[in-house]
Parts: C-alpha cells; sequence; structure tokens
C-alpha cells in the first residue's frame, strides 16, 4: 500500500505522521510523493509505524513512479 493511501485511508495529515515516526512534515511530504528514497533506518520505521501495511517495495515503487529517469528497471539486489 502506498504512504499516501494509508494516510488518507486514516485522515492523518504528514504532520501528524511526521510526529508518530520522528521527522518532519516536509519529509513526509517528499517520502510520500516519490520526491526522495528514504534511507534504511527511516524504511523500518514507516514499515513499524504501518504495522507493515506500507512495505519497502512501495516506497520505492512510489519514488520510481516520480522520478523514472533515476531508477533502474529492476530494484537493485542488495547484498549482505
Amino acid at each position: 500500500m502506498r504512504l499516501s493511501q494509508w494516510l488518507s485511508d486514516r485522515k492523518m495529515t504528514d504532520a501528524q505522521f511526521a510526529e508518530l515516526v520522528g521527522k518532519d512534515q516536509t519529509t513526509i511530504n517528499r517520502t510520500r510523493r516519490g520526491v526522495t528514497m528514504p534511507n534504511p533506518g527511516f524504511v523500518a520505521r514507516i514499515v513499524e509505524a504501518t504495522a507493515g501495511e506500507v512495505q519497502p517495495a512501495d516506497l520505492y515503487a512510489a519514488y520510481s513512479a516520480a522520478q523514472p529517469s533515476r531508477v533502474p528497471r529492476q530494484c537493485p539486489e542488495v547484498s549482505a
């Protein structure tokens, strides 16, 4: 589920969610619109705050839709 849909379903503002995850409203707005891709720690906080309803792939999809020329066609491999 996209973050914007999750917030809309709960009638929650960017500012309210920002307070929940310890970020500022601008960061939430930019993440929700796909303007920026959050770092792994912030992604984990979003997943936790949404009880897993918003997943890393959802955030990646929002970013890739907003920034098609900056994103590889496939999700990059993560090496452990």
